[in-house]
């Protein structure tokens, strides 16, 4: 992916004017399955819109991805209890949902409040820290459970855990 806007900016400059270069990577805990290096990403980027997409349904967001990796580690390794395969998900993506311990759980589509307290929060401070320029980062949310198909997102539950730049000073 760095090489990708690497290449594009390179071409960019090559123009009479100036063009302003965005990416939409996923959230930070997928840069080592998405070689979303946000580090890497930000000298190419002016603006970089992380996907804080939570959903399970659809095209996949935060738990429709992670459940997907927990019914994979399942396929390999049938040996392992479903938590077991939890378990490695969370020590390979460095993520864990607060009170989702199930495959069933994931399902309801409910997100606890400390899902935006101990996973949003600690996943947009990464995307700031890693690009290094909080201008840069404008965080994409959505919640619904068919996003794609036309469910609102829950947008008032973000901004009151963590508005503009001021509550993650």
């Amino acid at each position: 992916m760095v090489q990708f806007f690497a290449a594009i900016r390179h071409q960019f400059e090559r123009l009479n004017r100036k063009i302003k270069l965005g990416g939409i990577p996923r959230s930070a805990a997928f840069s080592l399955t998405t070689t979303a290096d946000y580090r890497k990403l930000g000298p190419y980027l002016e603006y970089i819109f992380p996907k804080h997409y939570f959903w399970n349904r659809g095209f996949d967001g935060m738990y429709g991805t992670m459940a997907r990796w927990v019914r994979q580690i399942a396929d390999w390794n049938p040996g392992l209890s479903e938590r077991d395969c939890f378990a490695v998900v969370k020590a390979w993506l460095g993520l864990e949902l607060p009170g989702i311990h199930s495959l069933a759980a994931m399902d309801l589509g409910e997100f606890p409040d400390a899902f935006f307290s101990e996973v949003v929060y600690p996943e947009t401070r990464r995307a700031l820290e890693a690009i290094g320029d909080d201008n840069k980062v404008i965080a994409w949310v959505s919640t619904g459970r068919r996003p794609h198909g036309g469910d609102r997102c829950q947008i008032m539950i973000c901004t009151e855990s963590w508005s503009p730049r001021g509550a993650l000073d």
